[in-house]
């Protein structure tokens, strides 16, 4: 059974480098370990090295390649697509819970006079969670977890201004949605950031 040295291996993570820029190892070593594999198999089919070479990366080219969607940019293109379905899926469960939540409980909210610190509470546990998600992951580098700071910090940056917006004024359970909703994507983004740290420390 034929298996690939070790200059043969590096040679390939040299060039995941060098063409796909893929500059993380935790994402480096995963994507090693499928092309070595597949090439391992069509070289046992009697496929010499080169031949292997050619044909694996011709067949994950397009998966490698950065995507171009703004939110994933310079992201490659098989772990956008896996983050993209589930993130979507996320932001979908949560935008209807968000906006949903203060109308079923308005009768509540009202009666007591209780949207004025709900706003203000959500919106300040939202800046409160973008600052520890960025600050607690500021010395750690990767694909997704430099995605989840940037993102948390933006989210961070709205919960910010709803917090300053709704200081001044008086808020019904119709606004509740806006900073609840910032504040469960915040939530979702820290939790994600804990997945993530996890996953990395067991590489």
């Amino acid at each position: 059974m034929k298996t690939l040295s070790t200059d043969q291996i590096k040679q390939i993570e040299d060039f995941l480098i060098s063409q796909y820029n893929i500059k993380y190892q935790d994402t480096r070593d995963e994507i090693l370990d499928h092309i070595a594999c597949e090439m391992e198999e069509l070289m046992n089919e009697r496929a010499e090295y080169e031949t292997a070479f050619k044909k694996t990366f011709n067949k994950w080219h397009n998966e490698l390649r950065p995507h171009l969607w703004i939110r994933y940019n310079n992201i490659p293109r098989f772990l956008a697509k896996q983050w993209f379905w589930k993130d979507s899926l996320s932001f979908f469960i949560l935008i209807s819970l968000g906006f949903s939540t203060p109308y079923l409980l308005k009768y509540t909210i009202s009666e007591y006079n209780l949207a004025n610190a709900l706003a203000s509470t959500f919106s300040l546990l939202g800046v409160l969670l973008g600052g520890f998600v960025y600050l607690s992951n500021y010395k750690n580098k990767g694909y997704r977890i430099n995605l989840l700071k940037r993102e948390s910090l933006s989210y961070g940056g709205i919960c910010l201004f709803y917090y300053i917006l709704f200081l001044s004024g008086d808020v019904t359970y119709k606004l509740l949605g806006l900073p609840l909703v910032a504040t469960l994507i915040q939530i979702y983004y820290f939790i994600e950031t804990l997945k993530t740290q996890r996953n990395t420390s067991r590489v």
